[in-house]
């Protein structure tokens, strides 16, 4: 994750970005994000979000986010 970018994120994993990015909760309405990233294993998402890219559609319809990460339970999507 770049510093300075915008995340949008669960909150397990807010607490690694929060000291260079800056990241918002994806239970909020915020900003369009430059990345979205979620931790399927524990991240306290809904049972229907099964991926980033169902996270993205859910959040931000019609936007396209592309997943450039995933593994160990953990998806990083990209905008654009």
């Amino acid at each position: 994750m770049p510093d300075g970018a915008r995340v949008e994120s669960d909150i397990g994993l807010m607490n690694y970005l929060v000291e260079r990015t800056d990241v918002y909760w994806l239970g909020n309405q915020n900003p369009l994000p430059d990345y979205l990233v979620i931790d399927l294993a524990a991240g306290g998402l809904p049972g229907e979000w099964t991926s980033a890219q169902v996270v993205a559609a859910a959040l931000h319809p019609g936007v396209v986010f592309t997943t450039i990460y995933s593994a160990g339970g953990y998806e990083v999507a990209r905008f654009r």
